[in-house]
C-alpha cells in the first residue's frame, strides 16, 4: 500500500481537476492551487483510471509510482496478466523485466507486473472510497446514483483483486490505518451483499445525462454473473443458477444486443456505430482529449507494425504475435500444415472468410528471407514478428470509412463488459446444469457464433466451450480466468492441454508434434525433444498470483500466498 499512501498523501491529483461529466473528459489543472473537493473531477477521475494512467494524457503525472507509466493502466495490465500466461499471444520483447516470466507461468512476488496491477486496483479502490467519503450526505436521484456507480466501480476493483490474488487489503474508507487483509470466500460474499446493496440506486438505463460511458443497472449485473460464474473457483461451491439468472436477466434486456457485425465493436467509432448497442460497460479513449498507452492504443499498437495495412493511428510497436494454439481454434479439424497452406498471404479482411468466421482477424505475410509457414514458438527477443500471424482485432479505422480524428492516439473505446459475454455466461451455466443437450444453452452458443458468420456444426462440452471464450474474447484481458475455470490453467487438468511456452519458454506447443519452421513431422526421432511438446505440470499455486513483496514488507496484514 506504499504507493496508494502516497496518493492519500497527495490529494491534490483529484482535489482540482476541470472535467465533463457527460463525456468523461478531465483536463488537469495547476495540483499546487487546489481549495477544495471537486466532486464532479474525482468522478470523472473514477471511470478515465480504467484507461488512463496520469494526469496528463499519453503520460506524465502518473498515478502510481512506476518503471513505465504505459505499463501500469488498468486495461493493459488485465491484458498482461490474464493473457501473457495464456493461449492468446507472444510479446516478442521478453527481455523485459517480468516478461518471460509472465508469458511462461513462472513468475515470483517481486515480477513487476504483478505490483503494477496490484497498486491499479488499490488506486481505483482508494479514489472510490475518497468520493464516497466526501458525498456521505447526498440525496437525490443524481447523487444517489452517482454513489452507487462509485460503489460498482470500487466493487469491479475489488472482483479483480479477488481473480487475480485471492484475497485483499480491505476498507471502505480512506485513513492512514494499515488495511486488513480480506481472503477469498470473506470477499466474494462481500462483493455480493455489496452489488445488491447499491444496484437499485443504479440507473437502469443510459441516455441523456447518463451517456454511454457511466455504468448502470445493467453492468453490475453482469458482475454478479462473473462472480457467480466463477464461484467454484472463489468460494469452492458453485453456483451456476445465479449466474444463469443474472446473464440471462441482461440477455432480456432491451436496450443491449449483440452487435450486427462484429469488427465494428473494436473500431474507432465503436461508441455510436452499431456496435454501441453491446456496450454494456464502455470505458473511453480519445485521440485528442484522453490519451493512453494503456487502452485501445495498447492493443492496436502492439499488434501493428511496418508493413501492414492502414489501422488508423501511427504508432506500431511490433510487440504481439499469435500463439499458434488461438489461430488453430478457427481451424478445427485442420493439421499445422492445412492451417499454415490456409492462410498464407491473407490478411485481417481476406482472413474472416478463409476460417468462416469473422472474429479471426489475422494476417500472415512473412517477413522476407524466413519461411513463408513460420509459425510460432520461436522465442528469440524481438525477432521474427512478420513471420508469424499478427493479431488485427482492434483498430482506429471508423466503420464508415471516415478518417480518424486523430492519429497519434487512438479513439477505439474499451468494451469492459459486453453483451456477447452475457449470451456466453448463460450457455456456460446452462451447459453446467443440464448438459450437452440443452437447447437454451445451445441456441445462445449458436447467437454469438452467427453474429460472426460461423455456422459450422457443434457439440457443447468442456472443451468446446473453453475454446469458444478465448474465439470470442481473445485481446480483451480475460483468459487465464477462463482457463482456471475449466481447469486447464495449474493444477491437474480436466483434460491434456498445452500451448507455446507453457512452463518454459523452451515448451513448444501441439501435443506430439514438434515445432520446428524447417520440419512439420509429428516426431524429431528423439524422444528428450518430443518429450518438450508434452503437457506440463504446473503446480496450482499459480492458479493465483502472489501478493507483491514490496506489499508484504509494508502492510504485515497481508499474508503471501502458498507457493510463494
Amino acid at each position: 500500500m506504499k504507493n496508494i499512501q502516497k496518493f492519500i498523501l497527495s490529494l491534490a491529483v483529484v482535489f482540482g481537476l476541470v472535467s465533463c461529466v457527460n463525456d468523461l473528459n478531465v483536463n488537469p489543472i495547476d495540483p499546487n492551487v487546489v481549495q477544495e473537493f471537486d466532486e464532479n473531477a474525482l468522478f470523472s477521475k473514477l471511470y478515465n483510471a480504467f484507461t488512463q494512467t496520469g494526469n496528463k494524457g499519453g503520460g506524465g503525472d502518473a498515478d502510481i509510482t512506476t518503471d513505465d507509466e504505459g505499463y501500469c493502466g488498468f486495461f493493459r495490465t488485465l491484458c498482461v496478466l490474464n493473457e501473457f500466461p495464456s493461449d492468446a499471444y507472444w510479446w516478442i520483447w521478453n527481455n523485459d523485466g517480468g516478461v518471460m516470466a509472465s508469458l511462461t507461468i513462472t513468475w515470483d512476488a517481486a515480477n513487476p507486473f504483478v505490483s503494477k496491477l496490484y497498486n491499479r486496483l488499490n488506486y481505483g479502490i482508494t479514489m472510490a472510497n475518497l468520493y464516497l467519503d466526501n458525498t456521505n450526505d447526498a440525496t437525490g436521484t443524481e447523487a444517489l446514483a452517482r454513489r452507487a456507480e462509485a460503489r460498482f466501480i470500487r466493487a469491479y476493483n475489488y472482483y479483480y483483486m479477488l481473480d487475480f490474488f485471492g484475497k485483499a487489503p480491505f476498507t471502505t474508507t480512506v485513513d492512514m490505518q494499515t488495511p486488513d487483509q480480506i481472503v477469498g470466500k470473506d470477499l466474494y460474499d462481500w462483493l455480493i451483499k455489496e452489488i445488491n446493496e447499491f444496484l437499485p440506486d443504479m440507473y437502469a438505463s443510459r441516455g441523456g445525462a447518463v451517456g454511454i460511458y457511466r455504468a448502470t443497472q445493467p453492468a453490475a449485473k453482469m458482475l454478479l454473473a462473473r462472480l457467480y460464474l466463477n464461484a467454484e473457483i472463489y468460494t469452492g461451491t458453485p453456483d451456476w443458477a445465479n449466474a444463469e439468472k443474472y446473464a440471462k436477466e441482461v440477455m432480456d434486456d432491451q436496450q443491449f444486443s449483440l452487435a450486427p457485425t462484429f469488427s465494428h465493436i473494436f473500431m474507432g467509432d465503436n461508441d455510436r456505430n452499431d456496435a454501441s448497442c453491446e456496450m454494456i460497460f464502455l470505458a473511453q479513449q480519445d485521440g485528442q482529449h484522453n490519451r493512453s498507452d494503456a487502452g485501445s492504443q495498447y492493443a492496436i499498437a502492439a499488434c501493428r507494425t511496418e508493413g501492414m495495412n492502414d489501422h488508423g493511428v501511427s504508432a506500431a510497436w511490433g510487440c504481439n504475435r499469435c500463439r499458434p494454439e488461438l489461430v488453430m481454434k478457427f481451424f478445427p479439424g485442420k493439421t499445422r500444415s492445412e492451417v499454415i497452406a490456409l492462410g498464407q498471404g491473407n490478411d485481417e479482411f481476406t482472413m474472416p472468410k478463409v476460417c468462416g468466421d469473422d472474429r479471426a482477424m489475422f494476417c500472415q505475410k512473412a517477413e522476407a528471407g524466413f519461411e513463408a509457414e513460420f509459425f510460432g514458438c520461436y522465442h528469440g527477443n524481438g525477432q521474427l514478428l512478420k513471420s508469424n500471424w499478427a493479431l488485427c482485432k482492434w483498430t482506429n479505422l471508423y466503420s464508415d470509412g471516415t478518417a480518424p480524428t486523430w492519429t497519434s492516439y487512438t479513439d477505439t473505446d474499451v468494451p469492459l463488459i459486453r453483451m456477447s459475454e452475457a449470451y456466453l455466461t448463460y450457455a456456460e451455466a446452462r451447459f453446467r446444469q443440464h448438459g450437452a443437450s440443452d437447447a437454451e444453452a445451445i441456441n445462445a452458443v449458436k447467437a454469438v457464433r452467427e453474429r460472426s458468420h460461423n455456422t459450422a456444426a457443434f457439440t457443447l462440452s468442456e472443451e468446446f466451450l473453453c475454446d469458444e471464450w478465448l474465439r470470442e474474447f481473445y485481446l480483451e484481458g480475460r483468459r487465464r480466468t477462463d482457463l482456471i475455470r475449466f481447469h486447464v490453467f495449474a493444477g491437474d487438468q480436466a483434460w491434456p492441454y498445452n500451448w507455446e511456452g507453457r512452463g518454459g519458454a523452451e515448451v513448444c506447443s501441439f501435443v506430439g508434434e514438434f515445432c520446428d519452421p524447417a520440419d512439420d513431422s509429428k516426431s524429431t526421432g528423439d524422444k528428450a525433444t518430443d518429450e518438450l511438446c508434452q503437457p506440463v505440470h504446473i503446480d496450482a499455486h499459480y492458479n493465483l498470483y502472489p501478493i507483491p513483496s514490496s506489499e508484504c514488507a509494508a502492510n504485515p496484514n497481508m499474508k503471501q500466498n502458498p507457493g510463494y
